[in-house]
């Protein structure tokens, strides 16, 4: 029989590490080329324009090799674009799109989506009304000094750092607090037996 305890304590984790990536803003950089419709490459029947091209490759190219490579990494991004292409339009000639499998993948990425949507809107929200003082700031970096974890740095050197962190945690607690008043919101029936008689493999 599975744990209860790690049951719950799986599904937190799971909400943290997906709170945290939100907060992080992990995955979202570079410009958008909006409607731009020039072709950048032809894949058999498919045309990669511009836009295509910009809406996919923000989240291949790291921020710093983009800047020190542009044209490099712009090339790389779409060689990877093209075999990835003709991989899908070979699934999608093998009906695989129809699988009732992929579909089900299909829907929990979804899902996925949308609540990231959701979190990143919500945490939007929250970063307008953050204030983080700078005495919040200095009683953070007395700490980290008396434990040890900083012993050469200044006040003045760490204060950006410090302050975003701080910033970071008050996000995530408004966050979780968010989701807990969701729950509490809604109305919640569990049917016990029901439950038991899942079989999860």
């Amino acid at each position: 029989m599975t744990n209860p305890i790690a049951r719950i304590r799986l599904v937190f984790l799971l909400l943290a590490v997906l709170i945290f990536t939100a907060v992080s803003g992990c995955g979202f950089h570079g410009k958008d080329e909006k409607g731009d419709k020039r072709v950048v490459a032809r894949i058999n029947n498919y045309d990669l324009t511009i836009k295509d091209f910009s809406d996919e490759a923000r989240f291949m190219i790291a921020p710093d090799y983009l800047a020190a490579n542009p044209e490099k990494a712009k090339s790389e991004a779409l060689e990877g674009l093209i075999t990835k292409k003709v991989l899908l339009q070979e699934a999608q000639r093998q009906n695989f799109d129809k699988d009732k499998a992929f579909m089900r993948e299909i829907e929990r990425y979804w899902e996925q989506a949308l609540i990231k949507l959701l979190i990143n809107k919500k945490i939007e929200e929250f970063s307008k009304v953050v204030i983080t003082s700078d005495d919040d700031v200095k009683r953070a970096y007395d700490q980290l000094v008396a434990e040890g974890k900083i012993t050469a740095k200044t006040f003045e050197e760490m204060a950006p750092q410090i302050r975003n962190e701080i910033a970071q945690g008050e996000m995530r607690a408004d966050l979780a607090k968010w989701v807990r008043d969701a729950r509490k919101a809604a109305k919640i029936k569990i049917y016990e037996e029901n439950l038991k008689a899942a079989q999860v493999k």
